[in-house]
């Protein structure tokens, strides 16, 4: 298991704006959660089906600046679900493009996107715990990995409107753009089930989990301190969030 260190290069101590909705219990509705953190910003959408999780990860982070704003992961609870024995695959459905380093944009692709995995969060790969929920998706685990790259109608937004370091890295591609959208088999899940301790991560290094006090939570969306590192996490509050069938 991989351990979770700062990068050789480091990065400043910034503080984040850790912004999280609450979705009123309502039939037939996803649970959409926003989360936003210096300078990036994405979504969960959860919805919880008879022995399933449907799940829609969404980035749009703007301007597109390294292979360190993609969403690799998210970490959620979900009540009724049993264990997961082994780690599971999922392939992602979603736009495909290719982005190559010094180019202007990023091109359209067809065919699939790699497959994401999934399990009792902790025992995934390399990737150790991230966040406080039970399962873990993951983009990291593998020889091929597909990141979600925000929506920016294909235009690279780096210095001189060229795609930023990172971005053409082979290993992660083709990305998967703007969001995608899985399905879990989770055994025990119900219609009526409910989602808490969500949590999504950005980028592709290995990173420092800053636990937020509960009592953080009294003060809705304040200020709270995160190591940004290569990869970067935004949770969400830790109170139970309804699955709306």
């Amino acid at each position: 298991m991989k351990t979770s260190r700062v990068s050789s290069l480091g990065r400043l101590l910034e503080t984040a704006l850790i912004a999280a909705l609450v979705a009123f219990s309502s039939p037939a509705r996803a649970l959409t959660i926003p989360f936003a953190s210096g300078g990036l910003s994405g979504s969960v959408q959860l919805t919880a089906g008879t022995n399933q999780v449907f799940v829609v990860l969404t980035d749009t982070t703007s301007p597109m600046r390294s292979i360190a704003n993609l969403v690799s992961d998210v970490s959620f609870a979900v009540t009724g679900g049993h264990s997961i024995a082994a780690t599971q695959t999922v392939v992602p459905t979603g736009s495909l493009v290719r982005c190559i380093n010094g180019n202007a944009s990023c091109t359209p692709v067809g065919g699939s996107a790699h497959p994401w995995y999934y399990g009792m969060n902790g025992t995934v790969g390399s990737q150790g715990t991230l966040g406080s929920g039970t399962y873990i998706l993951t983009a990291l685990v593998g020889s091929s990995r597909s990141l979600i790259i925000s929506n920016t109608n294909f235009s690279c937004r780096g210095p001189g409107n060229k795609c930023p370091g990172g971005l053409g890295n082979p290993v992660n591609q083709p990305y998967l753009l703007g969001s995608g959208s899985f399905t879990l088999n989770i055994p025990g899940v119900s219609p009526q089930s409910t989602f808490s301790h969500v949590a999504l991560s950005f980028g592709t290094a290995p990173d420092v989990v800053v636990p937020i006090p509960v009592a953080a939570w009294l003060f809705a969306s304040g200020l709270l301190g995160l190591i940004g590192i290569a990869r970067r996490r935004i949770t969400g509050a830790p109170a139970v969030l309804p699955a709306l069938a």
